[in-house]
């Protein structure tokens, strides 16, 4: 028989080190993997099928949860900006003049106890609507500067007499706030603070504790400062204080003696320069 001449199997000569009889074992354990993944794969279950009236009840349970968490979201981000306000109104508080911040129409953002008060007497400044405003001898100004100090590439500082005269004693300051370019490339509108300096009493938020504590004066010789820095005279200060003339006297010359001043237009100027 010669075995040379003999008819192999397609593909039989071929050198196969896995080949066992024509049969690829790899090709069987790939089958095998699949036919195992089909058996172990999960089976979901089908959605059920919901009646009008559930599916009406399902939607309006979802539009109540996203309602619900909308509102909580909501009433976080309000406690937080309740915080926020209140520190900032406790900030511009130590300021010893009327202080208000505005944005770019002059809506009221938050404004100290001063300011306040000043906007409820509403003589020289008012609020119309959310609005500030000032009294009709200044309105005009009033916008104008404020115009000018929005378009001012350099923020410059505006002032408006709020008071007619030729020497007026009230006068509105207007600073915009240093804002950085980024805020304004996303659209934030510029804000501006809006101090009110009345020269016919400067001082009426002086301090007598920050006195006491930079001069070394006790507390009765503080309150009798201030009120000599907002022109009371000796008189009028024993009278307040159910005191004698000489009493009185010897407290000023002690102030005068602590602080380093003069004469009482020395103390007023010094006391004015205090934070």
């Amino acid at each position: 028989m010669n075995l040379t001449s003999r008819q192999l199997p397609t593909g039989a000569g071929k050198s196969d080190p896995f080949g066992i009889h024509g049969v690829n074992p790899l090709a069987l354990g790939s089958e095998k993997v699949e036919l195992l993944d089909l058996c172990t794969m999960d089976v979901k279950e089908p959605a059920p099928i919901l009646t009008i009236e559930q599916q009406a009840e399902k939607g309006y349970v979802d539009a109540l949860t996203h309602h619900l968490e909308a509102a909580a979201r909501n009433m976080a981000s309000l406690h937080q900006n309740h915080v926020a306000h209140h520190i900032v109104e406790k900030v511009l508080d130590l300021c010893p003049h009327p202080l208000i911040a505005v944005n770019n129409r002059r809506h009221l953002e938050c404004a100290n106890t001063l300011a306040t008060q000043l906007l409820k007497l509403g003589k020289v400044l008012h609020l119309v609507e959310g609005e500030v405003r000032a009294s009709k001898f200044a309105e005009a100004a009033f916008a104008k500067a404020m115009h000018a100090a929005e378009q001012s590439p350099l923020q410059v500082r505006q002032v408006v007499k709020l008071v007619p005269g030729p020497r007026p004693t009230v006068r509105l300051f207007i600073d915009p706030l240093r804002q950085a370019e980024s805020f304004r490339a996303l659209g934030s509108p510029a804000h501006f603070f809006l101090l009110v300096h009345d020269l016919s009493n400067p001082l009426q938020g002086a301090d007598p504790n920050l006195l006491a504590k930079c001069f070394g004066l006790s507390p009765t010789e503080a309150r009798v400062a201030v009120q000599l820095a907002q022109g009371a005279v000796i008189k009028q200060i024993a009278q307040a204080h159910r005191t004698s003339v000489s009493t009185v006297r010897s407290q000023v010359l002690s102030i005068f003696n602590k602080t380093g001043v003069r004469r009482q237009t020395d103390l007023v100027r010094l006391v004015a320069q205090l934070p």
